[in-house]
């Protein structure tokens, strides 16, 4: 399958777009016990099935048993914190998956999703809208979970570190080195054998969480800065340094770990010259040789 975005005429943006996986059905009737037991001796939850990629929905008896599962994944919003706007690339931070579980929350909007739980990568206005003026915010009635502790006015996040479950999903979030003012992770989330990292925004992530990197069936990173530097910043007082990674540093920081990477969290870079800068993409994932997909907002992507 390959990607086109809906406001660039025939250019693709990957020419080689996630595969979609068949959905094998047999009737419950046909299941031997050792069978069943085979599958339930390797469920989701305990990681991939020895088969690859294909992984157990779900044992129920009296039903048919669905051997994929695929996670299905909404781009809502690819537009940083600039004023640049454009044509599916006018909201800002947001991913929802399988319709349950959203990623950031960048647009009051994307609560017409009602997800069941949202998990926030920091708390910066253009990935949480009502940090912006939480006292006039509108009640959102959703489980919120974040990197820290969030009560003002009538909005309440609960910090979320380490790994644990939302729903059903197994999440495992990540310390990433961005701000000084929040504190931000990314996140990895798995369900049926897939396994998929969002970075919010970042500079850099220690090396010793790489571990946790290993065999991600997609990457969804951000594209502030495509200069190499990016955007470094070092606190006088402290030395500590933030900012953001150029699109090169993170595609060359995660080509190891997966062959498909999704970018959003654009700077003005792209909205300058956009055949320009879908170019520039394409070369820096070409010298690392991985899919590198440009995002807009809509976009929805399988793994």
């Amino acid at each position: 399958m390959s990607y086109f975005h809906p406001n660039a005429g025939a250019a693709h943006l990957s020419q080689a777009g996630p595969q979609q996986s068949a959905c094998f059905v047999r009737p419950h009737s046909e299941i031997t016990a050792k069978e069943r037991a085979g599958w339930l001796a390797r469920t989701p939850s305990l990681g991939r099935s020895t088969t690859g990629r294909q992984g157990l929905a779900r044992i129920d008896s009296g039903r048919d048993i669905p051997y994929h599962t695929d996670m299905k994944i909404k781009i809502l919003g690819t537009r940083g914190e600039i004023p640049q706007s454009a044509p599916y690339h006018s909201r800002q931070s947001g991913i929802l998956v399988d319709g349950e579980l959203m990623l950031d929350l960048g647009e009051e909007e994307f609560l017409k999703y009602r997800p069941k739980n949202i998990l926030f990568t920091h708390l910066h206005p253009d990935h949480a809208f009502f940090t912006r003026d939480p006292e006039n915010a509108p009640e959102i009635g959703i489980p919120m979970y974040g990197p820290e502790p969030y009560n003002r006015g009538g909005i309440r996040v609960k910090k979320f570190e380490g790994s644990g479950k939302l729903g059903n999903f197994r999440i495992r979030t990540i310390p990433v080195i961005h701000s000084l003012k929040v504190d931000s992770h990314a996140i990895i989330v798995s369900r049926g054998g897939r396994r998929f990292l969002y970075t919010g925004d970042m500079l850099w992530i220690k090396k010793w969480y790489h571990r946790y990197f290993k065999d991600l069936d997609l990457v969804i990173t951000e594209g502030s800065f495509i200069r190499k530097s990016g955007m470094v910043r070092r606190d006088k007082e402290t030395g500590r340094i933030y900012g953001h990674a150029g699109v090169g540093k993170l595609i060359g920081t995660f080509a190891p770990y997966t062959d498909r990477i999704v970018l959003v969290h654009f700077g003005s870079w792209l909205y300058r010259n956009m055949k320009k800068g879908r170019r520039k993409v394409q070369d820096l994932a070409d010298r690392e040789g991985v899919e590198v997909t440009v995002g807009y907002d809509g976009l929805e992507v399988s793994v």
